[in-house]
């Protein structure tokens, strides 16, 4: 899989339902080519900074007796809850047909794709 396709499937996960982003997040950890660092890198940032946060380790009484390690999971800094226009383009649409022109600044532009 190349890289520019790897990001393409990522930048997917926006398009998604929100109940499905971790689902596409763990599907994608597992089409990652195994010899490129770089992807893995990229997923492991992006899954923590946009879709399940990270996890830091508590300080607490060190207890020579047992091990006892204490761990909070932090949220996203941008859950997909912010970035994620599944429903966005699902209200805007009717649910049904083609989506709706886009305003710009000298007038309607049209979000079709042009005509080669």
């Amino acid at each position: 899989m190349e890289f520019w396709h790897f990001c393409g499937m990522l930048d997917g996960l926006a398009f998604l339902p929100i109940v499905d982003v971790h689902e596409g997040i763990a599907y994608l950890r597992q089409h990652v080519p195994d010899d490129n660092g770089e992807l893995h890198q990229l997923i492991d940032y992006f899954d923590a900074t946009y879709v399940s946060g990270t996890v830091r380790r508590l300080k607490g009484p060190s207890n020579s007796q047992r091990l006892l390690l204490r761990v909070r999971r932090l949220p996203p800094l941008f859950p997909p809850s912010v970035w994620n226009v599944h429903n966005h383009r699902r209200r805007s649409r009717g649910g049904t047909g083609p989506p709706p022109p886009m305003t710009g600044l000298g007038g309607t532009m049209h979000s079709d794709p042009p005509q080669l």
